[in-house]
């Protein structure tokens, strides 16, 4: 589950986290998706893009939103950046009527979202441990 309670606040979190090594992140929360508009690393290789992505699946996990993004590669670097991508559980299903989204490739990560059972579960445990009956 995520920690953050925003997309602003996370975006700060690795602004601060990563200082020069996170060179921009726009990620926008809108009513029925959260759209990464950009992402760019400094030195990369070192796990830093996969870490906010990862932050970023996270939140949409929490929140049961999609997360949307229009892939525009550097030349050169669109099967890479695709890998990354698919690596991260994102899909390229096309373009779709519901998301307008300007150039690039749109690739989805559809939110994992937890079973009733294991929900409730988790509601009643929580529930017990406030009463003392669980330690």
């Amino acid at each position: 589950m995520s920690p953050f309670n925003s997309i602003d606040e996370l975006q700060d979190h690795f602004y601060n986290l990563l200082g020069d090594n996170l060179k921009i992140l726009h990620v926008y929360e809108r009513d029925r998706e959260i759209h990464l508009s950009q992402i760019e690393i400094n030195n990369k290789n070192r796990g830093y893009g996969s870490q906010v992505i990862d932050a970023i699946k996270a939140y949409a996990d929490k929140v049961g939103k999609p997360i949307t993004l229009a892939v525009q590669p550097d030349r050169g670097k669109k099967a890479a950046l695709r890998r990354f991508y698919s690596k991260h559980d994102f899909k390229k299903p096309g373009r779709k009527r519901n998301y307008t989204l300007s150039g690039g490739h749109t690739h989805i990560y559809y939110p994992q979202q937890e079973s009733v059972e294991h929900v409730l579960s988790k509601s009643i445990d929580e529930a017990f441990r406030k009463v003392g009956l669980f330690e």
